[in-house]
């Protein structure tokens, strides 16, 4: 996760570049973890600058975790 995704070099070029034309500039990954393997990834983007509490971040998880069960059944 981070708060400023233009400036985060752990972001690709391209991924900066979809920021950029959708206007986004915070941004949450989670995987979609179903027994150790990466099914998909959750996104969660921001207009504007958005620290992730500790509580934000358990929610999103947990439901990345139950997308990617989900999925998977």
């Amino acid at each position: 996760m981070t708060p400023r995704a233009m400036t985060d070099d752990r972001i690709s070029k391209e991924g900066k570049t979809l920021l950029t034309v959708s206007g986004k500039v915070g941004l949450g990954a989670f995987p979609l973890l179903v027994q150790d393997r990466i099914v998909g990834v959750l996104a969660v983007f921001y207009d504007q600058l958005h620290d992730f509490s500790d509580q934000e971040i358990s929610v999103l998880a947990a439901f990345a975790q139950f997308i990617g069960i989900s999925l998977e059944n």
